[in-house]
């Protein structure tokens, strides 16, 4: 477990550090009942050195649960978890809303349907420890780490019920794919960059899951979308739009600007059409962004490019193709606006960072001019300085 810590999380779990305990020995009994099995003197001794590590429940960082949890259906949440879903419904939440129909749903509605459906309530709890982490740099390793474990225990449960989605739990699975999109998008142990696979590794389809979700949300929710669209989640459906309401504009200099570094002899490729009908899409997504105004919020951003794109594009853009990576370049600028929020945070520089590592000797001087141009209009890069 701590080269799994270490590999893949990228946390050292030293003996010091306050992660790893001994704990008594439990049987497959379900639940947490351990005086069943050990002296409960023994769990009290126990408990009371574990107070000592700073990381425990008792940490003055740890968010204080409200007394009314007693009598509520989260009565048998320990008191940790309490404190994160309480940090949710206070803090959490609000960052995460666009406007006052969705607060109603991420505050009141969806922690009222966690009730229901184990692996959403992880999903929150993960989404409160991730927002903690970030917050509360003291004890980011703590949060990060409580953060892995809910999405870990939630990411079975949810798998199942995406395949076995009906009127019963569709609120859930969709409202768990909201957590998932913010758990992929702010997880500091996730390093690598938004949209991007590492080296076309087969490990990151995991990873990148998300984006699978986020895209074929509305196919797998679809027998049941029209329920949803009056049901207590009907403004989560509301920000997925099929129609962004754009009409394509062909002379738009965006577009003239990204056909151009297309050669002519390569006009009649499959590759190109791929590219162009991508480009289209992109140059809608920054006129849909455009009217949204400052308003404009991460879903919207998501919804305006990512959502829209063809498979075949993503498939270029899993094998680094220099035209792929341009695009995503540019949409960047549209996330640029958003990066201050605390998912987001050094998010977008690194993946410009990181295309300018996969295209610099690996793309046409075309491709190479105008991602240069890119980074100096749009991101402050001073390229003499970087040579």
């Amino acid at each position: 477990m701590k080269q799994h810590w270490m590999s893949v999380h990228h946390i050292p779990a030293s003996e010091n550090a306050g992660f790893w305990d001994p704990v008594p020995l439990q049987t497959f009994f379900r639940g947490n009942a351990l005086r069943y099995f050990t002296n409960p003197a023994l769990l009290i001794s126990s408990s009371s050195s574990d107070n000592s590590d700073g990381l425990t429940n008792t940490t003055a960082t740890t968010p204080a649960s409200s007394e009314h949890l007693e009598s509520s259906p989260y009565q048998t949440l320990i008191t940790t978890d309490a404190g994160l879903l309480d940090h949710y419904r206070n803090y959490t939440y609000k960052t995460l809303s666009c406007g006052p129909e969705t607060d109603d749903v991420f505050r009141v509605i969806v922690p009222q349907l966690a009730t229901q459906f184990p692996f959403l309530l992880h999903g929150i709890l993960s989404c409160s420890s991730l927002h903690l982490a970030s917050i509360d740099p003291a004890n980011r390793a703590y949060y990060t780490i409580q953060s892995i474990k809910h999405e870990d225990q939630a990411a079975p449960a949810f798998r199942w019920a995406t395949m076995h989605v009906d009127s019963n739990n569709s609120q859930a699975v969709l409202a768990f794919a909201f957590f998932l999109v913010i758990y992929a998008l702010g997880s500091e142990s996730n390093d690598q960059p938004l949209f991007l696979s590492n080296d076309n590794n087969e490990e990151d389809a995991p990873a990148l899951e998300w984006i699978e979700i986020l895209r074929n949300g509305c196919s797998m929710l679809c027998p049941v979308w029209t329920e949803l669209t009056i049901s207590p989640l009907a403004p989560f459906t509301a920000l997925w739009r099929d129609d962004l309401g754009v009409t394509p504009n062909p002379n738009d200099p965006l577009l003239i600007r990204l056909l151009s570094v297309i050669p002519d002899y390569e006009s009649e490729s499959t590759e190109y059409y791929i590219y162009r009908d991508s480009a289209i899409k992109l140059t809608q997504a920054f006129a849909f962004m455009e009217r949204s105004g400052p308003s404009a919020t991460i879903w919207d951003a998501l919804n305006s490019w990512p959502m829209h794109v063809s498979p075949e594009y993503l498939a270029l853009l899993k094998n680094n193709n220099p035209g792929a990576l341009l695009l995503l370049a540019y949409y960047a600028i549209l996330l640029q606006p958003l990066e201050g929020e605390w998912f987001l945070k050094g998010r977008v520089m690194r993946l410009i960072d990181e295309i300018s590592r996969r295209l610099n000797g690996n793309c046409s001087p075309q491709i190479w001019e105008v991602f240069s141009m890119l980074q100096r209009e749009y991101f402050d890069y001073n390229l003499s300085a970087l040579i």
